[in-house]
């Protein structure tokens, strides 16, 4: 069955309409998505943004992940690490060229997270080339903070594999999976948008809800 979703409309405010079509993902199963685009994308500037919810805490859970190539340990990717903080990577060979890893935790298995990713290293100031924002606020308080250089090329948005729910160094072993729920999965080539284009505030219950992306 597909799980659903409680949340409101902009036009139903606290009205808790049910939203269906979330995936669930199973670590058993070795259930995850991939895709290797035919065409490189632009790799500098992008937005990534899904609702989550977790059903396994303490392991490390791959949310997205982008391959250099095929057979190489180097790529970059999202996911929750084993202490449930959020980690933001690019790993090459044996190490971290940049990373953020946060201080804040999320260990709820009850209730949704909306988390996005705002990507443009374009930007001439640090800070700016990497935003992450749970729930429409923006985390900023980090263990690890390590930001690519300006107009640094990520492998997210390259034509080699993509995956969601999964972590792949080889097009063979999956050596960490997600265990979860997905919903609203979104990828904008070219665009780095906030939290406000994918979800809002009701201001009765003074939550964060989701809406419908209109680009």
């Amino acid at each position: 069955s597909i799980p659903q979703v409680a949340c409101a409309t902009e036009s139903g405010a606290s009205g808790a309409q049910i939203i269906d079509g979330s995936l669930k993902f199973n670590t058993d199963q070795n259930t995850h998505l991939t895709r290797t685009p035919s065409s490189v994308g632009n790799r500098k500037t992008w937005t990534w943004s899904a609702w989550i919810n977790k059903s396994t805490t303490g392991i490390y859970q791959p949310l997205f992940f982008g391959n250099q190539t095929g057979s190489s340990n180097t790529g970059n990717g999202l996911r929750f690490d084993n202490g449930d903080k959020i980690d933001f990577y690019q790993y090459s060979s044996s190490s971290f060229a940049y990373r953020l890893l946060s201080n804040r935790v999320l260990r709820d298995v009850s209730g949704w997270y909306h988390l996005v990713i705002t990507f443009d290293t374009t930007q001439s100031t640090a800070d700016d080339r990497i935003k992450i924002y749970v729930n429409g606020g923006q985390v900023t308080s980090w263990g690890t903070e390590t930001y690519p250089n300006q107009n640094t090329d990520w492998y997210v948005n390259n034509n080699t594999a993509q995956y969601i729910g999964a972590y792949n160094f080889n097009d063979s072993v999956l050596t960490e999976k997600f265990d979860g729920s997905m919903s609203q999965v979104t990828f904008l080539d070219g665009q780095a948008l906030g939290p406000e284009s994918f979800g809002y505030t009701d201001p009765l219950t003074n939550t964060w809800r989701p809406k419908k992306y209109e680009g």
